[in-house]
């Protein structure tokens, strides 16, 4: 199990590699300036040149080898542009383009500056990252709690109204878009309940003060339950938009996974032997279910991720989600790169910690 875990855990290496590379492609090639972004419309050839240069942005994005029979001077220069080619030669030369720039600092843990905020990734990394788990963690716990209940009583209750009822609901729930049903969460709390919070972590005027990060653990550390009560009812829209479609996907998996292992032997068995409703669904039918609905929770909680950057820009959620949005509309690369990574360490270590859970769960999964 231990050198299972390690050998994941050196994969993680080339994957992330992977992801910034294809997401210093993506950005070096998009269109748009960094230092224009920088330094407003209005400004001039000169001064853009120079905020270039300063950021680094002067050198070619990538270096392409040329071997040197392939060079026709008897004294190649170090760096060609040809139309949108460039290209590089020599070891010097090479360590200056962005991408290998930017990897040996990676590898020294230093994320990059900010450009448009000037200000280290990795710090702006710690204040916000705690507000999407806080999230996130919350939509997953409402996901997994509801949808595992309903998937739960739709397979007990095979073909009843409760069935059609709550495999309708994952339907609807799964069709539903974030940004339709935020929209939606908005309007229907704005008018039912007007005094509602409709965005923020917290009130502008709260003296909540952050210890840790999360709001709702700070609160209880300073023994505050009237914070602790607004910390959740400024979470509870959000959360509930994030988890709808977590839920809906995790209800039809465990009907789906209960519906089979119902029919199993050992579930017949069971119901031989005389045992109670509850120990029947939960010690034999429940448990031997778990191994797909375990997957699917570990690789929705990944994707939650994703659709927290559209979540947390209706609702203002102070998140990584909005951070890595402004980013991108001011093409501020270093930003989207430690954000990008950011959340691909998280799913990459979400999906080894499911591995894991396998063999916790079915003592037969053994991991040479």
């Amino acid at each position: 199990m231990f050198l299972y875990f390690l050998r994941r855990l050196l994969y993680v290496v080339p994957t992330l590699i992977g992801v910034t590379l294809v997401v210093f492609v993506t950005v070096s090639y998009a269109p748009g300036d960094a230092a224009r972004a920088r330094l407003g419309s209005r400004a001039t050839a000169e001064a853009l040149q120079r905020e270039r240069t300063r950021l680094g942005l002067d050198h070619p994005p990538f270096p392409v080898y040329l071997e040197s029979r392939d060079i026709a001077w008897e004294t190649p220069p170090a760096e060609l542009v040809l139309g949108p080619l460039h290209i590089v030669y020599g070891p010097r030369s090479i360590a200056k383009t962005q991408y290998v720039s930017y990897l040996l600092r990676l590898f020294r843990g230093d994320l990059g500056i900010s450009i448009v905020r000037q200000r280290p990734v990795a710090q702006e990394i710690l204040e916000r990252f705690p507000a999407t788990i806080e999230l996130t963690v919350s939509a997953m716990l409402i996901a997994m709690f509801v949808g595992i209940a309903l998937g739960i009583l739709s397979a007990v209750n095979k073909h009843s109204i409760l069935d059609y009822l709550s495999m309708t609901g994952a339907l609807v729930g799964v069709s539903m878009p974030i940004f339709w049903l935020g929209l939606v969460l908005l309007v229907l709390f704005s008018n039912l309940f007007p005094g509602w919070p409709m965005g923020q972590r917290v009130d502008y005027l709260s003296e909540l003060q952050p210890v840790t990060g999360f709001f709702l653990i700070d609160s209880l550390l300073r023994g505050s339950w009237s914070d602790f009560v607004e910390v959740l009812r400024h979470l509870l829209l959000p959360a509930l938009a994030l988890a709808t479609i977590p839920m809906a996907i995790i209800a039809r998996m465990t009907r789906s996974a209960m519906l089979e292992v119902l029919t199993e032997d050992y579930v017949r068995t069971a119901w031989a032997k005389g045992l109670s409703r509850w120990a029947v669904y939960s010690r034999h039918a429940f448990k031997n279910a778990l191994i797909p609905v375990i997957t699917i929770i570990g690789l929705q909680f990944g994707s939650l991720l994703g659709g927290a950057i559209i979540t947390e820009t209706i609702f203002s959620w102070p998140g990584v989600g909005t951070w890595i949005l402004d980013a991108i509309q001011n093409r501020d690369i270093y930003v989207i790169q430690g954000g990008v990574i950011l959340v691909a360490a998280t799913f990459t270590t979400i999906n080894i910690g499911v591995d894991l859970l396998y063999a916790w769960i079915d003592p037969r999964i053994q991991y040479d």
